[in-house]
């Protein structure tokens, strides 16, 4: 996880219950068809812990 990354997810942010705009299913960190709240959690514990060292899944 990088600068990029947190650039796409946070253009994908859309809210609880809105559907994942194109090119931005990755982001949907619970796979529930939206980038909400819940995945912003989820991508803050990946985007904090990852060293360059090892794989972080959220």
């Amino acid at each position: 996880m990088d600068e990029d990354d947190h650039t796409v997810f946070a253009t994908c942010m859309a809210g609880a219950s809105v559907a994942c705009g194109t090119g931005c299913g990755a982001a949907d960190l619970d796979a529930d068809g939206d980038v909400d709240p819940a995945d912003a959690a989820r991508f803050q514990i990946v985007f904090t812990a990852h060293d360059g060292r090892q794989a972080v899944t959220p």
